[in-house]
């Protein structure tokens, strides 16, 4: 048996009863804030030297739309005619339902890029397009100048997707492709006009709703969404064109308008390896502050809670001991009789004598 009296064994353990409550309390919080966690957003300034050369669908308003020509201007500005465009455009019509009904595709597959200047490197300065379309078929279909649809897009971009949102993983994708749907007349190839068009890129990484690695408080399993930009101006044609193909009713160019790309990554506020931690550190701090509450810090406070307690007791026990309501207990030396007392007393004035005496 312990020593301790029953006031403390019944008082320790509320005490650590109350401990376990708050700690699964403050461990319930952590679990709700890791299965409902709302990841930070991190943008990092991405430095490139080269950009691959987008996907460019060409949509125009009569099945009669042609690429007549596309130039491509390397970096020393030497520049590679393709009559055509057959090596990277197919001659065969598509219709995406969503655009206008005559479509065509120029893929380059990663095969060719856009180079910063003075880089060093080989590569494209832009590419041109010369086109021909049935003016005549267009305006009927059309309030201005008859004009075509350019959409850009990334070299990996499935274009089916857009009639299908099923196949976006995540939440950004399916953001993009709305994007996509609203942009689809953004840029537009006029007739008579030439249409400058510039993009940069930007890549938003997502932290899909299961990943492990996230959860657990590990690098991430990212999802990438890529994204493009475009800005566009307009030239009118030279009145004295020249070295463009016959039939030319528009011309269109695409050429990188940043080498600065825009990397957003998610984070997670919250893991289970940043929950231990806080569980840890929480309950540290639970037990070192019931600690000093109890039994003092001794820089600050030595006795504690449960000293100043007894000392509070204490105190009001010989307080009540000395008040009229407490009857004072009988001397002994009351019941000694006189003859008694009066030798007691000549014995100590002796002892008190001698004491003297013998300093003295």
């Amino acid at each position: 048996m312990s020593d301790e009296p029953r006031p403390f064994h019944v008082f320790r353990f509320f005490l650590y009863l109350l401990i376990i409550i708050a700690y699964l309390f403050y461990s319930s919080y952590l679990i709700y804030n890791i299965v409902n966690d709302k990841p930070n957003l991190k943008v990092d300034q991405i430095f490139l030297n080269e950009i691959d050369v987008p996907d460019i669908v060409i949509c125009g308003a009569s099945p009669e739309l042609r690429i007549l020509r596309c130039d491509l201007i390397a970096n020393n500005d030497e520049k590679t005619p393709i009559d055509g465009c057959n090596s990277y455009l197919p001659p065969n019509v598509i219709d995406y339902d969503i655009y206008r009904d005559h479509c065509l595709t120029f893929k380059a597959n990663k095969t060719i890029k856009f180079v910063k200047p003075n880089s060093g490197i080989d590569g494209l300065q832009k590419i041109g397009f010369y086109f021909y379309d049935n003016t005549t078929a267009a305006e009927m279909n059309t309030l201005g100048i008859a004009s075509l649809t350019i959409q850009l897009t990334p070299p990996d971009f499935d274009f089916n997707s857009l009639t299908n949102m099923n196949k976006a993983i995540s939440q950004m994708d399916k953001a993009t492709l709305s994007e996509f749907k609203l942009q689809l007349n953004f840029i537009a190839g006029m007739v008579n006009y030439a249409a400058v068009v510039k993009f940069k890129t930007s890549t938003y990484r997502s932290i899909l709703p299961r990943d492990a690695r996230a959860i657990f408080g590990l690098d991430p399993n990212y999802h990438v969404t890529s994204k493009i930009e475009n800005f566009i101006n307009y030239f009118p044609f030279n009145n004295n064109p020249h070295d463009i193909p016959v039939g030319t009713t528009g011309y269109f160019s695409i050429a990188a308008g940043s080498f600065i790309q825009e990397q957003t990554s998610e984070e997670r506020s919250n893991t289970i390896l940043s929950a231990i931690a806080a569980a840890g550190g929480a309950f540290g701090t639970i037990m070192a502050g019931i600690i000093v509450f109890c039994f003092g810090d001794s820089r600050l406070n030595p006795l504690g809670f449960l000293r100043n307690s007894l000392n509070i007791s204490q105190d009001s026990k010989e307080f009540y001991e000395r008040s009229r309501f407490y009857s004072k207990p009988e001397l002994k030396f009351s019941k000694i009789n006189d003859e008694d007392k009066a030798l007691v007393l000549v014995n100590e004035f002796n002892n008190i004598r001698y004491t003297i005496y013998y300093h003295l």
